[in-house]
């Protein structure tokens, strides 16, 4: 299979963009502040003990956040500078890099060419990184910030009664960790997650092929296409392998 350099910090970004709740129109969230409300920081010795794996730029970013409510004790990178950077940087964490000398390189790129990179600015005319759902009312676009639809009354007319609601959340991990306390559902499960980032690793892989695609959600692979299914998976460095799971 083939390998196209991407910026791990550009793909986050388009990611995220899914996730932008403040950007959803009212309609869209309800005040449900007693099912997992987020708290104010907590003192030093009520707060949970963490560690951060993988210490690039977004990774410190967010522990910074993750800090208000947690103790960083613990830090690790393949890079020994990026671990001792951010070693000195979350006070008393201690910094531990891997044994077997393996590194790891991310190589930033720009134009969206032929080697499938992603570029992070649109030129005039394109349309910038987020997620456009259509559907026979219209279409709907979502990133960072932002939201647009091709009809306004689709961002303004209410959801009727049955439509699914998302409650309301100030902060992505405050509501985390509130929930390791209360053991409830965060406004983000592991499955949200997982379906929130699928669809960015698909807009890619149009990208990196560039055509459309067709996408089968249930069995999570593309519909009669082998080659596009040749690009869910990278191939796995021994003895890395899913036997060990």
């Amino acid at each position: 299979m083939r390998h196209h350099p991407i910026s791990r910090r550009l793909f986050l970004k388009t990611s995220a963009a899914i996730a932008a709740g403040s950007a959803l129109p009212a309609w869209f969230i309800e005040q449900s502040r007693s099912y997992a409300a987020t708290t104010k920081p907590l003192a030093p010795n009520d707060k949970p003990t963490i560690a951060l794996i993988g210490c690039g730029g977004q990774g410190r970013h967010d522990t910074t956040l993750a800090a208000k409510f947690a103790n960083v004790v613990a830090v690790c990178d393949v890079d020994s500078k990026h671990a001792e950077e951010a070693s000195k940087q979350f006070g008393s964490a201690k910094a531990y890099c891997y044994a077997n000398g393996v590194t790891h390189t991310c190589q930033s790129t720009s134009g969206n060419g032929p080697d499938g990179s992603v570029r992070g600015t649109p030129k005039p005319g394109e349309m910038p990184h987020g997620v456009r759902f259509e559907g026979a009312g219209g279409w709907i676009f979502v990133t960072r910030g932002k939201i647009e639809a091709s009809n306004p009354a689709l961002l303004t007319e209410p959801l009727p009664a049955n439509a699914p609601r998302l409650y309301a959340s100030d902060h992505h991990m405050g509501n985390f960790f509130d929930c390791i306390r209360s053991r409830k559902p965060p406004i983000c499960d592991a499955e949200i997650g997982h379906r929130s980032v699928a669809l960015c690793h698909l807009g890619v892989i149009s990208i990196r092929l560039g055509r459309k695609l067709s996408w089968d959600p249930a069995r999570e692979q593309f519909v009669n296409d082998s080659a596009a299914d040749k690009w869910l998976v990278r191939e796995q460095r021994k003895p890395w392998t899913y036997d060990l799971a």
